[in-house]
């Protein structure tokens, strides 16, 4: 089988904490995977890692088969991740048009000397940035507000301007950290919808969320983190009953956390 992205023995140490145990890691193109776990466990170490914020103190990662271990950020979002954040930091100031529109900036071609002098060329890529944030836009529920200033929409509106800027520039695969934080439980159904939609477009979609319902519902598999080590793998019915998982998550055997 071929996996879109792999991770053999991945691990990430910060002094003498192991935020990351060494991690074998493998998820399929189009599956939508949830990672999970207690507060701590390695989750965004992990998304980090794999976006090239952090460097690993060993292993490696493979997307598409290349090699982007070592790799820098706008480099690991050209050749096709797409990430959101688990804090929404907008450019307050800005449009919720020019925010998405600056999640394309890795992809444009013309340089600062073209922008400056406002070359014919220039002029046409930024129409077609424009356009591919409408898009975008358009493909989250958030087009009719593209003219707004962000930071006057609601916190749930602005993580899915986020998600927005994340597709713009067609990722391969997308990283998504605690998508439904600060959402209505309208929202977070609207976003199961919309993570679907993502996956149908043939996206691979990696996700990390604490809101337990959502999970069970969206996720072809679920993979399990505690203290930076795997403690279970596999389908939502099978997670939702692991002893490992329940423990973890209350330190009994119950699983109201995870119904």
């Amino acid at each position: 089988m071929t996996f879109i992205l792999e991770t053999r023995q991945l691990c990430k140490q910060f002094g003498g904490v192991h935020a990351l145990r060494p991690f074998d890691f493998k998820i399929s193109p189009g599956e939508i995977r949830a990672l999970i776990g207690p507060n701590g466990a390695g989750k965004t170490t992990f998304l980090n890692l794999l976006s090239g914020i952090y460097t690993p103190t060993d292993g490696d990662i493979l997307f598409k088969g290349q090699q982007i271990t070592k790799i820098k950020p706008h480099v690991v979002t050209r050749l096709g991740v797409g990430r959101t954040f688990q804090t929404v930091k907008p450019f307050g100031k800005l449009s919720v048009l020019e925010n998405v529109m600056l999640g394309y900036d890795c992809r444009a071609e013309k340089g600062i000397f073209h922008i400056l002098i406002k070359s014919s060329s220039a002029k046409q890529e930024e129409e077609e940035t424009k356009e591919k944030a409408r898009k975008a836009l358009g493909f989250v529920g958030m087009l009719d507000k593209q003219n707004m200033i962000i930071t006057s929409l609601p916190y749930g509106q602005q993580r899915l301007v986020d998600l927005a800027r994340a597709l713009v520039h067609d990722p391969d695969l997308l990283l998504l950290d605690e998508p439904a934080a600060g959402m209505t439980r309208q929202e977070g159904s609207d976003l199961v919808a919309c993570i679907r939609r993502i996956r149908d477009l043939g996206i691979t979609v990696l996700l990390v969320e604490h809101n337990m319902r959502l999970v069970m519902d969206v996720s072809d598999r679920i993979t399990v983190l505690d203290f930076g080590y795997l403690i279970a793998e596999g389908i939502p019915e099978e997670i939702r009953s692991n002893p490992k998982v329940i423990e973890a998550y209350l330190g009994k055997k119950t699983n109201d956390a995870i119904n």
